[in-house]
């Protein structure tokens, strides 16, 4: 799906992340087996040289169904890089899209509670894409779904927390405990939590970013950022030099 980009800014760093979705049936990513994204044990990627957008997604069907939303797009810099990212996002619309062959409803930008709506984040060596769009079906509450994608910037993998993280199984255990405790609302000390609650994340340069999908009546996400610093026992060597290069 190709759409024109409109630039919205240019940035030097943005986020990577894995595709995940809410109910809606877009594609998720699971917490994988530790593997090492490809990259020289002396320099990381850089972000510099990309643009960042917005792409309109547009349109009708025979139902009735309509929708109007924006999906993240990166603009500029190396075409294998830009190439993922954009299609990642690009399916995770084209998923909503197709579920609203099937039943009328009206989708369109999202917002958490938190006031987070689309958009891309860039750190120093990773683009991340959160699509987050709110849908609505006649007669009843509207529900929001959230998709993330985050990528390497040298080679424009699409990143799992196996890439990072050195022992998937620890850093769930970890993650989930740290959510907790980082959540002023106390919504999560409840809440069900496993690899799948895992799977909507982006990388910020501040920490790792994750939504965690609670009950409608409690907001659907909750979105938390786990510092970089807290996991540092937990980062392979690619995590360290991407997100903790001074450590």
């Amino acid at each position: 799906m190709k759409r024109p980009l409109f630039v919205l800014a240019v940035s030097g760093v943005l986020l990577v992340a894995g595709c995940g979705s809410g109910g809606s049936g877009e594609p998720t990513t699971p917490v994988s087996s530790p593997t090492v994204a490809a990259t020289s044990a002396e320099s990381a990627p850089s972000t510099e040289g990309y643009s960042t957008a917005l792409d309109p997604e547009q349109g009708g069907a025979g139902n009735g169904s309509t929708w109007s939303f924006g999906v993240p797009q990166i603009g500029n810099g190396e075409k294998p890089v830009r190439d993922s990212f954009n299609q990642a996002m690009s399916d995770a619309a084209d998923a909503l899209v197709s579920g609203a062959s099937t039943r009328k409803v009206l989708l369109e930008d999202g917002e958490l509670s938190a006031g987070e709506r689309s958009r891309v984040d860039v750190a120093d060596s990773t683009f991340s894409g959160t699509l987050i769009v709110r849908s609505t079906e006649d007669g009843k509450d509207p529900v929001l779904s959230v998709s993330t994608t985050v990528v390497d910037a040298g080679s424009g993998k699409r990143l799992s927390l196996g890439d990072l993280f050195s022992d998937p199984s620890a850093t769930v255990g970890r993650l989930r405990a740290l959510l907790r405790q980082r959540d002023p609302s106390g919504v999560l000390a409840a809440a069900a939590g496993d690899e799948s609650s895992l799977s909507r994340w982006v990388a910020l340069p501040q920490g790792l970013h994750v939504y965690v999908p609670v009950t409608h009546a409690q907001g659907d996400f909750v979105p938390i950022t786990v510092p970089w610093a807290s996991l540092s026992d937990l980062l392979n060597p690619t995590g360290r030099l991407y997100f903790l290069p001074d450590s």
